[in-house]
């Protein structure tokens, strides 16, 4: 009996010590049967546990990186269309120069993402919701829709901007909402011709903010393979929708591409009010009159 019993310590003992120099290789796929007494056993279920939370929150680094990376397209966008600038008014060598240097910048911005990408398994964890403090998001949106006003001008797009005068608090912190703002923006300008109207929305319901962009480009032919992660056209990493979409369920909501009034593609994209406090509010002080949208529009110059 002692025999046995030794041979089953012996032999689970060994399989753990393979699995955790494994792991330590970086081989995250590994995992061990838990076997022999109950004690060795519960050490065996605990190692699973622990390389399961590792290659989550290594997938969860390296989708950050790729998302900040991501971010960088914005300037560079803007840098591109100031050298179209410069080939009008300073000479095309000057632009050349330019452009020459963004276009390097860029090809090594989507190396770093290529990189950054890996197939594990997306990890769900995320900041909670509840954790996170909470931003205007009709006043972050209508910031980020201020600077891409100027670049719109530049290219001679309409661009209208439609806001609600409700508070419009979601539990993301304000730099986030502003990236999900310049991910979705910028594909307007990176994914259609210049000269093409779009138009930007932030609405309220009674549980959501609304989140709307509008353009009058060629559409997306398939909504749902542009949702995938790692799913992009040629000259996209495929990022920048996916930015939104996490943003989104971060905050319990949600994300769809339609057909929008413009005849291009609408990206909807829902978050849930993080609190509802200023609701009861207004309620114990009784009914309010109704308030009337703040609206703006950016023409093109």
């Amino acid at each position: 009996m002692a025999d046995r019993l030794g041979t089953r310590v012996v032999a689970a003992s060994r399989e753990l010590s393979r699995a955790a120099l494994t792991l330590g290789e970086g081989r995250l796929e590994v995992r061990v049967r838990p076997a022999g007494p109950p004690e060795l056993a519960e050490v065996g279920t605990a190692f699973n546990a622990m390389a399961d939370q590792m290659t989550g929150l290594i997938a969860m680094e390296r989708e950050l990186i790729a998302d900040l990376s991501h971010r960088l397209r914005t300037p560079l966008t803007a840098l591109h269309l100031v050298s179209d600038r410069l080939t009008a008014t300073h000479g095309e060598q000057l632009a050349t120069g330019l452009d020459v240097a963004i276009t390097s910048l860029e090809a090594e911005l989507d190396a770093i993402i290529t990189a950054a990408r890996t197939p594990l398994a997306l990890s769900a964890i995320g900041p909670a919701a509840a954790d996170v403090a909470a931003c205007e998001a009709g006043q972050v949106i209508a910031a980020r829709a201020e600077f891409w006003s100027v670049l719109a001008s530049n290219q001679e797009r309409p661009c209208g901007l439609s806001i609600t005068s409700e508070a419009t608090p979601v539990a993301l912190p304000a730099e986030e909402l502003a990236a999900v703002a310049d991910a979705l923006i910028g594909n307007v300008f990176r994914h259609t011709p210049g000269g093409t109207p779009f138009e930007i929305g932030v609405h309220r319901t009674a549980h959501t903010v609304v989140f709307l962009i509008d353009d009058g480009g060629p559409g997306i032919s398939d909504p749902e393979d542009a949702l995938t992660r790692g799913q992009s056209a040629e000259g996209s990493t495929g990022l920048g929708l996916d930015i939104a979409r996490r943003a989104a369920s971060v905050c319990s909501g949600s994300m769809s591409i339609e057909t929008s009034p413009l005849g291009g593609t609408r990206i909807r994209v829902e978050f849930s009010l993080a609190t509802r406090r200023a609701d009861k509010r207004r309620s114990s002080r009784g009914p309010r009159r109704g308030r009337r949208q703040r609206t703006g529009v950016f023409r093109s110059s």
